[in-house]
């Protein structure tokens, strides 16, 4: 199949799928129609900051041992950082819209919970005075860490600032040690860089068999008004890269890369998007190997990529239709969880040159297309798909399409059933390319990295509940699951029967009042094809709607 073949069935298929999903969404008609809101475009007269400690004295006995001491040690958020997230100002008529938008802007910071802006008339004019409640989160943290799954495992110690002198800033160091691996890591974000709009981060991590570096500075568009914004980048990554057959090492090569990525964007609209990127990205990526079984089998270079550099040149536009729901007890334990709702297709071309210093003169693309409906009667639905390729002569290789869906159905107020699909299919992959699939990866009842390929298929389906059972600040809850799922190489005669399924319970401790890990996850499977049970346990959920 010739490049400009391929290149226009992608391109039929990205598109089927982009009129099949927006229609479903159709400008939110399962969402009730906005009424007129009797404060818009009256004048903002006051503003009016409330803060909330940890544990509120009034509704969580604040003023009660040991809650009361929590709020002495913790640091509220600073008055002046709260309002420079508001998005309207006093003086200015007051827009609902951006009101709203300025509540999700707060509550994107894990070291803030709950969020309400809300409008007064004034009984002395004819303006309004706007109470902005919030209320903290634990931001400090000295915990024992643990994951695992497949009969693999690592501990380690975390500390924590989610929320530095109340000033939004996180610095976090850990250390772990493993299975078969052990290192550590300092990470440092200032989302508000001086109080400005501008974020700069840094995160350090080294372990066995990486090293890892990376630093950021940029403006995001940090609301559906902003016009402009632009980041910067660079990694370095030192390390090496293990293959697996069913869950063992049989070969591995040392990497050295380093990217360095500038853009800038351009944004137009408020809940009809339109954003175009134009962005420049250098990688120089080099391998080599010392591995002890190229002395007897030479062969084995030919997993070795080529060396190589990339100095491209990208243009990525984005039309997108976005609008915004609150839920609880989807991912969380009652917590205010923020859903995006809408479509978006995003189309990104670019081209590496030799006179930019790259090694060879190609083309690259990738199309992507993602929809999240409201189905009413607390019911979700996300598919979001992409293709990347780059373009050789006539020719198409390092082809990627992935595909992944989420369905939310809510049975009662705390209980949900959540379905999970993904599927990754590649062609003319480098033969180091491998996905991994195991009791690490979402098939809880297998060995870590059991099984390997260029193509992966992974299904979960759990039905949470969430319990009103909570122990000082810890609420429980419970999970009952199926995965099913299977890794193959291109070219494997691959039927139903090779697939892989398990079934298990688990438990979910939700740490209501922490601004890191806000779920705990305990989970035991038992593989149906071998009867093998396995644990698996880590922080967060095993997937998320409104994290994915």
């Amino acid at each position: 199949m010739t490049a400009t073949r391929m290149i226009k069935g992608v391109g039929i298929y990205i598109w089927c799928l982009f009129f099949l999903c927006s229609p479903l969404y159709g400008g939110a008609p399962k969402l009730e129609e906005p009424r007129a809101n009797p404060y818009d475009g009256l004048l903002v007269e006051k503003i009016i900051i409330e803060r909330h400690p940890v544990f509120d004295p009034v509704t969580e006995k604040g003023n009660e041992f040991p809650y009361s001491w929590a709020n002495k040690l913790h640091i509220l958020t600073r008055e002046r950082l709260i309002r420079k997230e508001l998005l309207f100002r006093e003086g200015e008529g007051f827009d609902l819209e951006l009101a709203e938008e300025s509540a999700r802007n707060l509550r994107s910071y894990d070291f803030i919970g709950d969020v309400y802006v809300v409008p007064a008339l004034n009984s002395d004019s004819d303006g309004v005075e706007v109470k902005v409640i919030t209320q903290d989160q634990w931001s400090t943290e000295a915990a024992i860490i643990s994951t695992g799954g497949g009969g693999e495992y690592t501990v380690g110690l975390q500390l924590a600032e989610g929320n530095l002198f109340g000033w939004g800033k996180l610095v976090q160091g850990d250390i772990f040690t493993g299975t078969d691996n052990e290192g550590g890591g300092i990470s440092f974000y200032d989302p508000r860089l001086l109080l400005t709009r501008h974020s700069l981060g840094w995160i350090y991590e080294k372990d066995d068999y990486c090293r890892y570096f990376e630093i950021s500075l940029g403006r995001p568009l940090y609301s559906r008004k902003t016009k402009w914004g632009w980041s910067s980048t660079f990694i370095s990554n030192k390390g090496e890269k293990r293959l697996f057959y069913q869950g063992r090492e049989f070969f591995s090569y040392d990497y050295d890369k380093r990217v360095y990525s500038f853009s800038v964007t351009r944004s137009h609209g408020f809940k009809s998007k339109r954003t175009l990127t134009p962005m420049y990205t250098y990688k120089d990526y080099s391998y080599n190997s010392e591995h002890p079984v190229l002395r007897g089998n030479p062969a084995y270079r030919a997993l070795i990529p080529e060396s190589e550099v990339i100095s491209r040149l990208d243009l990525k536009a984005i039309l997108g239709y976005y609008d915004y729901v609150t839920d609880r007890y989807l991912d969380n334990f009652g917590n205010i969880e923020d859903l995006t709702l809408g479509y978006k297709f995003q189309t990104t071309l670019g081209r590496s040159f030799r006179f930019l210093n790259s090694t060879y003169d190609r083309s690259f693309v990738t199309l992507r297309v993602s929809s999240t409906n409201y189905l009413g009667e607390g019911a979700y639905l996300s598919l979001g798909g992409e293709s990347t390729f780059r373009i050789s002569g006539d020719n198409l290789d390092r082809v990627m399409n992935t595909g992944e869906l989420y369905f939310y159905n809510k049975l009662s107020h705390r209980q949900v059933l959540c379905c999970h699909s993904a599927l990754s299919y590649g062609v003319r992959q480098e033969p180091s390319d491998q996905f991994l699939l195991g009791g690490d990866t979402g098939l809880r009842g297998y060995p870590s990295r059991e099984f390997a390929g260029h193509r992966v298929f992974l299904f979960n389906l759990e039905h949470r509940y969430y319990s009103p059972l909570e122990i000082f600040t810890v609420a429980l809850g419970t999970a009952v699951f199926i995965d099913w799922g299977y890794a193959w190489y291109p070219g494997e005669v691959v039927t139903l029967s090779d697939f892989r399924s398990d079934v298990g319970i688990g438990l979910r401790f939700g740490l209501r009042k922490s601004s890191g890990f806000k779920v705990l996850r305990l989970d035991f499977a038992k593989a149906l094809e071998t009867g093998d049970i396995y644990i698996s346990f880590g922080t967060g959920m095993l997937f998320s709607l409104s994290g994915q």
